[in-house]
């Protein structure tokens, strides 16, 4: 009677942790179908520095551009975490349904998961070697303000911007804003940050980096050499553009553009209301707080609203 006691025991929990199984692998599969697929635009994808949540569709194109390789990563993807999910389910589904065991299905299963770990191993250390070398594009303006009078600083509000701030689709990676054109020919478009910081000698100067990572640093700086930044210099006003582009050139490898513009102490610059978009200053003021307000560089390199 005991032992018949245990034997129906035994069977209600296996039939227990069978439906714990069928519900983890569904869910699992729900929600792996939302990631690859990109039902609702969300794909995990790790950035140098953080986990981001990103269409596949989109991520691919940055990283692949128009190539199969996407499509190949994509097929890797889903037989590595794919098939172990299936495998969940199945075996969940025979604790409670108790069918027999599917001849060489394990067998199966496990080829089909060494082949996608081959492909996103494969894949993986491609995209690897592509962001191993960064290199950088340095170039400086002096700018000639008389003396007595304010820098003039806005962005400049042209058509494509306002097209591109209107249709593109927005993607974040590690503080480097991306925007995705629905046209694939378009290619695409980076956000430039900007710093005002205090200058080492007498001189207002500016200066804009470009970089870019590679498999390589020729192809590195190759690929720093295709950005484009239009920025236009009249005598005490600079216009800076709202978007960088990237020429000739359809994958994504960090390309960024850093402008760096300094002011000797005791000269104001006059911040224009839209330069919240590409501002990145430091600590003791917000970008938003900056923009449409006039400040005087001081003594130790911070910037002083004048008037307070």
């Amino acid at each position: 009677m005991l032992l018949r006691i245990l034997e129906v025991f035994g069977k209600i929990v296996l039939i227990f942790f069978g439906i714990i199984l069928l519900l983890v692998g569904v869910s699992l599969v729900a929600a792996f179908g939302v990631a690859i697929f990109g039902i609702g635009d969300f794909f995990i994808f790790p950035g140098p520095k953080d986990f981001h949540v990103i269409p596949y569709n989109d991520i691919a194109l940055l990283l692949f551009g128009n190539s199969s390789r996407s499509e190949f990563l994509l097929a890797g993807i889903i037989m590595f975490l794919g098939i172990p999910i299936l495998m969940m389910i199945y075996g969940g589904s025979r604790l409670v349904f108790r069918f027999p065991k599917i001849r060489y299905i394990g067998v199966v299963a496990l080829a089909l998961w060494v082949a996608g770990l081959v492909i996103t191993a494969f894949y993986g250390t491609y995209l690897v070697t592509e962001f191993q070398f960064d290199s950088k594009i340095k170039k400086t303006v002096a700018l000639k303000v008389p003396e007595g009078k304010p820098l003039y600083i806005k962005l400049a509000e042209d058509e494509e911007s306002k097209r591109i701030y209107r249709y593109a689709k927005y993607i974040s990676i590690d503080n480097e804003s991306i925007y995705l054109m629905n046209d694939k020919k378009a290619g695409f478009y980076g956000e430039p940050g900007l710093t005002i910081r205090k200058s080492s000698d007498s001189k207002m100067k500016l200066r804009v980096s470009y970089s870019a990572l590679g498999r390589n640093d020729f192809i590195a700086k190759e690929r720093a050499e295709n950005i484009v930044y239009n920025y236009d210099i009249s005598d005490t006003l600079i216009l800076f553009g709202r978007f960088f582009k990237i020429n000739n050139e359809k994958l994504w490898r960090g390309q960024y553009v850093w402008i760096t513009l300094e002011i000797p102490e005791g000269r104001q610059v006059d911040i224009g209301e839209g330069m919240s978009e590409i501002l990145r200053n430091s600590w003791y003021h917000s970008r938003y707080s900056l923009s449409g307000n006039i400040f005087e560089m001081n003594d130790i390199g911070k910037l002083e609203r004048v008037g307070e």
